[in-house]
């Protein structure tokens, strides 16, 4: 809801928000959403579990409202594993655990979205960890992330903001993911590997 001192939605004759808005993240224990509840179609067992979604709700007032309203958001996307940034890796520093989401968090680097997309067995294609040449990912994932080494200014070297369709076959949504960073996918010697131009 909106507070009262918002001069755009807040109606001050009856002391009440006329935009009340409710998000729900994706996570697999989400419960249903209590605004969407209030509509006869929806019920406790909607709960889109693994799904991002923003339930809204406007209460109409013609003083506020020209039309209906146009919503637009700024969003992130799915939080992803960074070996870089876990302990119990080589070189890695940080409290991101392999198999644990809850350690994740949202990162814009393309390597690390790759990855993501070539584990996850419910959105991507689900490839055992084995198969992926881990060190690869690594590596190319931190030298995208961190940019140049030899400046002393470090700036992401490039980023992705891709929406992937889970309804396309996964071999075209590798190679949006690849596109976005000047890469390829390798398979040798049993193991996926990713390769990047260095010049």
């Amino acid at each position: 809801t909106v507070v009262s001192t918002d001069q755009n939605f807040y109606d001050p004759e009856n002391s009440e928000s006329l935009i009340t808005v409710e998000g729900h993240f994706g996570s697999d224990t989400q419960a249903s959403s209590s605004l969407l509840q209030e509509a006869n179609s929806w019920s406790s067992v909607h709960k889109l579990q693994g799904l991002a979604y923003i339930a809204l709700r406007f209460k109409w007032n013609s003083d506020k409202f020209g039309s209906i309203p146009n919503v637009q958001a700024l969003i992130k996307g799915r939080k992803v594993y960074n070996p870089n940034l876990d302990t119990t890796k080589t070189g890695g520093s940080g409290s991101h655990r392999q198999n644990d989401s809850s350690t994740w968090a949202y990162s814009d680097n393309p390597i690390l979205q790759m990855l993501d997309y070539l584990r996850n067995e419910r959105f991507g294609m689900g490839i055992v960890d084995s198969y992926l040449g881990g060190d690869s990912f690594d590596v190319v994932a931190f030298g995208l992330g961190f940019g140049d080494a030899t400046s002393a200014n470090t700036i992401d070297l490039m980023n992705s903001n891709i929406v992937i369709d889970t309804s396309r076959k996964a071999i075209d949504n590798v190679k949006d993911l690849v596109r976005g960073s000047r890469s390829y996918l390798n398979f040798s010697s049993g193991k996926y590997k990713i390769l990047v131009e260095s010049s």
